[in-house]
């Protein structure tokens, strides 16, 4: 099975991008080998070069204590957040025009069925934004909420 255009998001070193991403910040308290473990390594000879890498090419930084996503890390990750916007913002708009629609169906003065097409139209958008997003995740161990900072 050849593989898919993506997977390369499910490895290790993605996966700590994304989760930096999406939880914000991992304590530099854990040791690195906590960290390796969480997030799935093997060896720590696959481990070791990775974080380096993405902390040597400032992907992540070390900022008051905690390891956070740098700048780098958050243009690689830019996909996710935009598809996340699109996502959100296409929702908004669709119930607002299906709202509008459904207003001039009750008898507010509104104009015609532009609003329903235009809602149509955003939903559809909405449900691509949405399978992107969930189908182009990567997939974190659950382990690595052992990671999660509780202060």
């Amino acid at each position: 099975m050849p593989p898919r255009l993506f997977d390369f998001l499910n490895k290790p070193k993605y996966q700590i991008l994304y989760y930096l991403f999406r939880y914000g910040k991992i304590s530099t308290r854990h040791s690195k080998a906590a960290i390796m473990r969480a997030f799935g390594y093997s060896s720590s000879g696959h481990f070791y070069p990775d974080f380096d890498d993405l902390l040597d090419n400032e992907f992540i930084i070390i900022k008051k204590g905690f390891y956070r996503l740098g700048s780098k890390g958050k243009r690689e990750l830019l996909f996710y957040s935009s598809t996340e916007i699109g996502l959100y913002f296409t929702i908004s708009f669709s119930i607002l025009f299906l709202w509008y629609y459904i207003m001039s169906i009750t008898g507010v003065e509104i104009s015609n069925i532009g609003f329903l097409m235009i809602s149509i139209f955003l939903a559809v958008f909405s449900l691509i934004f949405y399978r992107t997003r969930r189908n182009y995740t990567p997939n974190l161990p659950n382990t690595v909420h052992t990671l999660r900072n509780r202060d």
